[in-house]
């Protein structure tokens, strides 16, 4: 004979406590108000998909001078998104106290020479540079051009340094954190920066998260190059441009003819790329293609961010870190 033994009172209680913030969810999907400070349907439908009635959605666009504003105050780092993100809530004219409030902002991330191969711990205090709308479709170009140049860079001083350890010329002291931080400095990061107002609250939450492309096509560029391109450092982006390529020319010209691919596989799909941090929309599956891309999740979670690659980030609406977001406050309300 089978017995029935109760549940343990825990069990219970989290039983309960889940029940409770799944009502909750309910309700704020079913009847409260949403205000979303954009004017992008993507953003609006990626609401309306996680569950807001879409009668309850009211897009109010921001005003261009509100990002310009903080363009103009801020360094080029990754916390300018965030910055953005703000400013367009707080250009929202003011809402019913049991409203939520959603602004994003995206923008393109690189570093910059930042990351030491020899130094890989110091990923997690370095700060990325931001790559901004571009003004011009030759700015498109020029933007593009170094954010291509600067992970190939990168890649190369990862290579040198593995390739010197493996001769005993140096040590990999952490074969993780070095694998971490070549990724980070060797990827495309594409940033997304969320505030929302929950019902009830005064006060704006801050979110973010990103998905990092690692352009493998570039990368064979160099291997391609020169057999002991990674014997030596190579400084600038400037001398990694006017290395000779096998085939002829240089590297710079190769990279500038895959800058053209993108723009106009860009062109043909009616995307502006003045229009985009970093004028490249990372967002379509042929430039991912075109550009040999594979992608990781932010390598550094917290409960929120999504664990696996979010292509939605891309697009400037983060699908799991918005789900993620809601359910994680609804559980503290419950």
């Amino acid at each position: 004979m089978n017995e029935s033994f109760p549940a343990h009172p825990d069990d219970k209680a989290q039983h309960s406590r889940h029940e409770r913030a799944q009502e909750l969810l309910k309700r704020w999907f079913e009847s409260t108000p949403v205000y979303l400070a954009s004017s992008s349907a993507v953003r609006r439908e990626g609401l309306i998909k996680i569950g807001f009635n879409a009668e309850n959605v009211t897009t109010i666009p921001a005003p261009d001078s509100a990002e310009a504003a903080v363009f103009r105050m801020s360094t080029a780092d990754t916390m300018l998104m965030d910055s953005c993100a703000k400013a367009k809530m707080e250009s929202v004219d003011s809402v019913a106290d049991d409203a939520f409030v959603f602004s994003f902002d995206t923008l393109v991330g690189i570093y910059p020479d930042m990351i030491d191969p020899a130094h890989p711990e110091t990923l997690g205090i370095v700060m990325g540079e931001t790559v901004r709308k571009p003004e011009s479709d030759e700015a498109a170009k020029e933007a593009a051009k170094k954010v291509f140049l600067t992970v190939m860079l990168n890649y190369a001083r990862f290579a040198t340094y593995e390739r010197q350890a493996a001769c005993g010329k140096t040590a990999i002291e952490d074969v993780e954190a070095f694998e971490r931080a070549r990724v980070a400095a060797t990827g495309i990061h594409a940033i997304t920066g969320m505030q929302v107002r929950f019902p009830g609250s005064d006060e704006t939450e801050a979110y973010r998260d990103r998905i990092i492309a690692l352009p493998r096509r570039l990368y064979s560029i160099l291997e391609a190059a020169n057999g002991d391109s990674f014997a030596d450092p190579i400084d600038t982006t400037e001398t990694l441009a006017s290395m000779p390529f096998r085939d002829g020319g240089t590297i710079g010209d190769v990279v500038s003819g895959i800058v053209d691919e993108v723009m106009e596989t860009m062109e043909s799909e009616g995307v502006d790329p003045v229009r985009i941090s970093g004028g490249v929309a990372y967002s379509l599956d042929s430039v991912r293609k075109c550009l040999g891309i594979d992608e990781v999740a932010d390598l550094f979670q917290d409960g929120i961010k999504s664990n696996v690659p979010d292509q939605s980030i891309y697009s400037g609406y983060p699908e799991h870190m918005v789900g993620n977001a809601l359910r994680v406050r609804a559980e503290s309300l419950s």
